[in-house]
């Protein structure tokens, strides 16, 4: 849904369609769930690889992997952006010379290319300070900075092999962050401070606390296990994971399903929480920094796929958005360009027809780039990162002899 949002923020406010969507103000500040998916990121990439990387043939193996499951779809949906520009501008060209004027601007006339740029685009350096220009598919800043974030998080794995040393860095990491933003706040300009203006520190803030919120799921799962052990301090309850479990109170499951319910409550408040700060972005200061955390601790409490909200969330629709919420994140902007002007010129109630339709393309593009670029790439990835990690030469990787 956060990738969702994202593509409707940048149809409804930065381009400024209007309506009613862009009055809500959690939609007008919806760029923040990057820093959701950042959080996201930083535990999924401790859960798979956290035990796993622990060599630098691993660690090489682990950036391929990363790199065919981000390059690919970057790759081509910055095309598939500059050319859309071209084809609509063209279009608007050649209305114009019939004496249609289309949109506000004359055919052209605005930056859609940048060829520095462009060569930061393909060096994955787009988002982390060297330039900022929100053109091309501008989205993928924070791809780039994803990708940064892989390495980092690869180098620490490998440096550091005490579970507690990381989580003492991963905390070190998240500080450094956190005062990096209160300094170049204290002295910034007013439009300035705000999240939206670093990319790596940013991503650094919520990345490590999405590592770290691994190691407390991990430590809470321990000591509930503990807990439930015969002899243990709770014994004689019901087990969450086993509803038919009996206590001594012989009822069925009763302390296991109140668990439950205690745990979809804290999901609902605490997405309360994460939607009142993104609501009231612009007005906390530097108290818009507990956002990155709210977002963490609603991942902590989604983690066990238990509760009301991690029931939502294995529905069918919302397993589909979320199977293709990249190519939904990376696509949106190549559909948006053709039909931005669609959506700023058709008054309300009309305009959510094109909203509608909006979406439905995107979701329209995003299965299909997941079926022919995302999936295939990924799994290109995948084996030549078997191969690399089983200590199989280069040199033999298109010998047909060599068993897949």
């Amino acid at each position: 849904m956060a990738a969702l949002l994202v593509a409707l923020f940048h149809a409804y406010v930065y381009s400024q369609w209007g309506g009613f969507p862009a009055s809500s103000g959690v939609l007008q500040h919806a760029w923040l769930f990057v820093d959701l998916f950042f959080v996201i990121s930083g535990y999924v990439m401790v859960a798979a690889y956290g035990d796993r990387l622990d060599s630098g043939r691993a660690a090489v193996g682990y950036m391929v992997r990363r790199f065919f499951r981000l390059y690919p779809l970057h790759i081509v949906t910055t095309a598939t952006v500059l050319l859309a520009v071209i084809a609509i501008q063209t279009l608007k060209l050649v209305l114009a010379w019939q004496g249609i004027r289309v949109g506000r601007e004359e055919p052209f006339d605005f930056e859609f290319f940048n060829l520095k740029l462009l060569g930061l685009d393909l060096l994955l350096l787009q988002g982390v300070g060297i330039m900022r220009k929100e053109i091309h598919n501008y989205p993928s800043w924070s791809i780039s900075v994803e990708f940064w974030l892989y390495l980092m998080f690869a180098l620490l794995m490998l440096v550091v092999r005490p579970r507690l040393a990381r989580i003492a860095a991963s905390v070190l990491i998240v500080g450094m962050s956190l005062a990096y933003f209160v300094i170049y706040w204290s002295t910034a300009p007013e439009p300035l401070r705000t999240l939206d203006t670093r990319g790596l520190p940013r991503g650094m803030l919520s990345f490590f606390q999405g590592v770290l919120v691994f190691y407390i799921h991990r430590w809470l799962s321990a000591r509930w296990a503990s807990a439930r052990r015969p002899g243990g301090a709770g014994a004689d309850v019901g087990s969450v994971h086993d509803p038919g479990a009996t206590g001594r109170t012989g009822r069925t499951g009763r302390t296991g399903l109140t668990s439950v319910s205690w745990l979809g409550a804290g999901q609902v408040m605490a997405i309360i929480l994460a939607l009142y700060l993104v609501d009231r972005q612009h007005l906390l200061g530097t108290a818009q920094l507990a956002i990155p955390f709210a977002f963490a601790l609603v991942v902590l409490l989604l983690v066990p796929d238990r509760g009301i909200v991690a029931g939502l969330l294995q529905t069918r629709p919302m397993q589909w958005i979320g199977l293709h919420s990249y190519s939904i994140y990376l696509t949106h902007v190549t559909v948006l360009t053709l039909v931005d002007w669609l959506g700023r010129a058709v008054p309300e109630p009309a305009k959510h027809l094109v909203g509608l339709f909006y979406v439905a393309a995107v979701f329209g593009a995003s299965m299909l780039t997941y079926r022919y670029i995302e999936e295939p790439w990924r799994q290109r990835g995948r084996r030549l990162a078997d191969r690399i990690e089983a200590g199989e030469s280069f040199a033999r990787q298109g010998d047909p002899r060599v068993p897949r």
